[in-house]
């Protein structure tokens, strides 16, 4: 069974704070709540480029997933809020696209501060070595800020958190995102993976005049799992409004052709 996910993306909320993420979350659930029968899904941003959390050190090892160790209660109560309200929460735990922030990279090219933050936020631990292939890939994964992150480098923290998130739940979901100006596969099964790709961060606004739901019917009648529309915030440039995000929210209910869309959540 496919599940089909029409969602939106929510970052850079005030604060950043517990308060302000559920204030968020239930104002996203009160806008589609008559649209989509109490089933919403939405993307969180973690860490994004380790301003704010996690907490590192002089040393640039990292001593905790925040300064003032709550991190781990909000995150909790904040995924007890979106089950009572029946909403779906992917998190992003790093933002690749933008690197600013030297703390960032030295996880990337440091295994002893990759570790540390393993350790002390991520809170399991593997005594593997892993190994990655890399003599397909070319250039750098920093994005557009021209950090010079080798793509062996990218691959082994990617590697390293899905290593140890399954080592604390097999049964885990771990995604991966990437970012292309120019992507030269139209379908999902053009990538020829055995793996459901989902399209994160496309808007209406910065579509050459194409409209959200032909965004997102594209997605849906081309073999992709889900959606996520940018972004509920609608701050910066090619964001859609709120308005055409909710509005388009119910767009896909009731179709099963390609996946399941309406669905129960325990």
């Amino acid at each position: 069974m496919i599940l089909v996910m029409d969602n939106m993306m929510a970052l850079w909320m005030s604060g950043s704070t517990r308060l302000a993420l559920q204030e968020g979350m239930l104002s996203m659930r009160n806008s589609v709540l008559k649209i989509l029968r109490d089933k919403f899904h939405k993307g969180i941003w973690v860490h994004v480029e380790g301003y704010s959390s996690p907490a590192f050190g002089s040393d640039g090892t990292v001593t905790g997933c925040d300064s003032t160790g709550t991190f781990i209660d909000d995150v909790t109560r904040f995924l007890n809020t979106a089950q009572e309200n029946n909403i779906l929460v992917i998190f992003t735990l790093w933002n690749g696209a933008y690197v600013t922030n030297q703390n960032e990279v030295q996880l990337f090219l440091d295994d002893t501060k990759l570790e540390s933050y393993i350790d002390n936020c991520f809170q399991v631990t593997s005594d593997s070595d892993p190994c990655y292939n890399t003599t397909l890939l070319q250039g750098s994964g920093a994005g557009w800020t021209g950090v010079n992150i080798p793509m062996e480098r990218v691959l082994h923290f990617i590697g390293r958190i899905n290593q140890a998130a399954h080592e604390f739940d097999p049964t885990g979901i771990v995604t991966l995102g990437s970012w292309s100006k120019s992507m030269p596969l139209v379908k999902a099964s053009d990538y020829q993976l055995d793996k459901p790709l989902l399209i994160g961060e496309y808007s209406s606004a910065c579509a050459a005049g194409t409209s959200l739901t032909d965004l997102i019917e594209y997605g849906y009648s081309n073999g992709y799992v889900g959606t996520l529309d940018w972004h509920w915030a609608e701050s910066g440039g090619c964001s859609d409004t709120r308005d055409a995000q909710t509005s388009s929210l119910s767009y896909l209910s009731g179709r099963t052709e390609n996946g399941v869309v309406d669905i129960t959540v325990a």
